[in-house]
């Protein structure tokens, strides 16, 4: 049995390569644009990607005024390299058709030239944004589930499962059975059973991060999950992290960008290589530990792994995202 005292959010669910695909393009457009003028000083500014279904990826940024062109630089994990000069297209963004992407994830930044002369002047490079293609390994999934309790979570495709983008809120199993709700901290240091929490013992964090549930919570045979899901275990999270590009780059595309006080689960800044391109929507909700602490907000996100460790069978896997991180981490409890 897993351990009682430890609680993390849950998710449920129904290559790094030494050669990396790049694509360079160069879209050369018209001067006076509306926004930051253009400077070998100031880089672009808000690239933001986009999905267009049946067509690719639109790559946009603010207006430059006063450029003659932008070059865009794409990276992503894979083979091949991919190189265009494009010209008579908007040069606030780029349709990046499908046919020119293998099936990874992205990294794209652009700098823009002021010049139509040779060197052309160019600017710093913005910061990057990214994208994903081709994770959800095939499977088709529905737009929305909902738990016993009527709440509703979106669902995404990665790795071959179907993913919630949010964590649990409910405090029931799905057969109806009641969890136990443990505000005091010795009565959760000393559960020997099933029990859930919010962070803080704040009622207004189970909408925004969800509950923390203990290990019991986890392994009951009742189901944390809606009817037909289940918490992920190390083969799902395995399958996940490898879609997103391995263990030291996915957390990048599982993390919501927002750093901003006033949004529930941001993350602290820098937030490392945080897109959110698998719209997996992971926040920051931090844990409760084995006195009843709360802890971490803002800082990590843990998530439960259904699976236990081999060697101490009282203890459970976990993964753990980090602000200051873009690995995926792995541990077990305690």
């Amino acid at each position: 049995m897993s351990d009682p005292s430890h609680s993390n959010s849950s998710s449920c669910i129904c290559r790094y390569a030494s050669m990396l695909f790049v694509f360079s393009c160069i879209v050369f457009g018209p001067e006076g644009l509306m926004g930051q003028g253009c400077s070998s000083v100031w880089p672009p500014t808000n690239l933001r990607t986009t999905e267009v279904p049946g067509s690719g990826f639109l790559l946009e940024w603010d207006p430059i005024p006063g450029s003659v062109g932008v070059r865009i630089y794409g990276q992503g994990i894979g083979t091949g390299k991919l190189y265009r000069n494009l010209a008579g297209i908007e040069p606030q963004q780029y349709l990046l058709p499908y046919t020119a992407l293998d099936s990874t994830c992205y990294r794209w930044t652009l700098r823009a030239a002021c010049s139509a002369s040779p060197p052309f002047d160019l600017t710093p490079l913005a910061e990057a944004d990214s994208f994903c293609l081709g994770y959800s390994g095939g499977v088709d999934c529905p737009i929305s589930v909902l738990d016993v309790e009527g709440h509703a979570y979106g669902v995404v495709a990665i790795g071959g499962r179907c993913w919630t983008t949010g964590n649990l809120q409910s405090g029931r199993f799905a057969n109806g059975d009641s969890i136990a709700l443990m505000a005091s901290d010795s009565v959760w240091s000393t559960a020997t059973g099933p029990a859930a929490s919010v962070y803080g013992n704040d009622p207004d964090n189970r909408d925004d991060l969800g509950y923390l549930y203990n290990g019991f919570a986890v392994q009951d045979a009742r189901g944390l999950c809606p009817s037909g899901w289940h918490v992920p275990n190390e083969a799902d999270w395995d399958a996940l992290v490898l879609a997103l590009g391995g263990p030291a780059c996915a957390a990048g595309p599982m993390k919501l960008v927002d750093t901003a006080m006033a949004v529930p689960g941001a993350w602290y800044p820098p937030n490392l290589g945080a897109s959110n391109a698998a719209q997996f929507s992971a926040g920051a909700g931090g844990l409760r530990d084995a006195d009843g602490n709360f802890g971490y907000t803002r800082s990590f996100g843990f998530w439960w792994s259904a699976t236990e460790y081999p060697i101490y069978p009282s203890t459970m896997y976990y993964r753990l995202l980090s602000y200051y991180l873009t690995n995926v981490e792995r541990g077990n409890y305690p």
